[in-house]
Order: structure tokens, then C-alpha cells, then sequence
């Protein structure tokens, strides 16, 4: 008799730029937000948003890591739930029963989903948001998501915010 042993590696998808900014980020965004509004790129409520959130932690209570298995559950329901041939997950944004999904759910740019109910118990997306947005657009973002996908919390809407624009520059 042989004895065949499979190991399956569990694989965790965390994203980038969901963690605290350390003191030498902190600075660089300092500087890059002096320079924005110097050079009027950035309005005086844009520059006051940056300087802020600075030494926030908008993600410390959004779950952001998915696993192999989750990925792999979502894109299959994705797929089925809303008629598309495939979808890629790339990464997920999780506070309480709403979720922030990065996929190519949309024809184009890989879109951002909103979701109030979670995919995977038939949840739809609510509202889309494709693309990213300059450090400085951290809090316009912020309240198109307040004011656009309707009862979102505020903190998912900051920690969509911080990833789009503060976190992936």
C-alpha cells in the first residue's frame, strides 16, 4: 500500500497599504502635501484632510486578509451571482456584513464593489468605484462613499479611502 501525503499551502492575501504609515511615510506625505498645495493641486480642505489622517490607523478594525479558499469562494460566487464567465478577486475590504471587493467584475479597470450584505449569502453590490485617486483626494473619497453607497460605515468608507489614494501611492 502507498501512502500519498498532499500538502496544500494555505495562502493569505493581506493588502498593501492597509497598515499605519510609519514616522518616515508620515514625512514624506507631509512634504508631498506642502508641495500639493504650493503648487494649488491641492485645495486648503485637501491639505487639511491629508495632514489628519496622518497618524490614523483608518483600517485597524476592517478585516483585509482573504485566503486562498475565501478568494477562490468569492470569485465562484461572483461569477455565478452576477453571470460573468470568470471573476478575479484581488482583494477585500471587511468591517461587520459589508464588504469592499477589488475584481474585474466590470468591463475595463479592475472596480471596486460595495457590498452591504456579504457576496458569499447573496449579497449585491450596491454602488462601484474604479480607479485610484492622488493622497490629497483621501478625504474627498472618503465622503463620496459616505454620501454614494448608502449606509456604509464611516470607517469602511475611510479605510477604502486611505487604500485608494494614501496606501497605494
Amino acid at each position: 500500500m502507498t501512502v500519498l501525503a498532499v500538502f496544500v499551502p494555505l495562502v493569505s492575501f493581506a493588502l498593501v497599504g492597509t497598515e499605519p504609515l510609519s514616522e518616515p511615510q508620515r514625512e514624506r506625505f507631509r512634504t508631498l502635501a506642502i508641495e500639493a498645495r504650493q503648487s494649488g493641486d491641492a485645495s486648503p480642505k485637501q491639505y487639511a484632510d491629508v495632514i489628519s489622517r496622518l497618524a490614523g490607523d483608518p483600517c485597524r478594525n476592517v478585516a483585509h486578509e482573504l485566503s486562498e479558499t475565501e478568494r477562490t469562494a468569492l470569485e465562484a460566487e461572483l461569477s455565478r451571482s452576477l453571470s460573468l464567465p470568470s471573476v478575479q478577486v484581488y482583494a477585500r475590504l471587511k468591517l461587520g456584513n459589508w464588504a469592499v471587493i477589488y475584481s474585474n467584475i466590470s468591463p475595463g479597470d479592475p472596480t471596486y464593489a460595495f457590498f452591504s450584505a456579504d457576496p458569499l449569502s447573496g449579497g449585491k453590490p450596491v454602488e462601484f468605484w474604479s480607479g485610484g485617486g492622488p493622497f490629497y483626494e483621501v478625504g474627498d473619497i472618503s465622503e463620496w462613499a459616505s454620501e454614494n453607497v448608502p449606509g456604509v460605515p464611516k470607517e469602511l468608507a475611510e479605510c477604502f479611502a486611505w487604500y485608494v489614494t494614501m496606501g497605494t501611492e
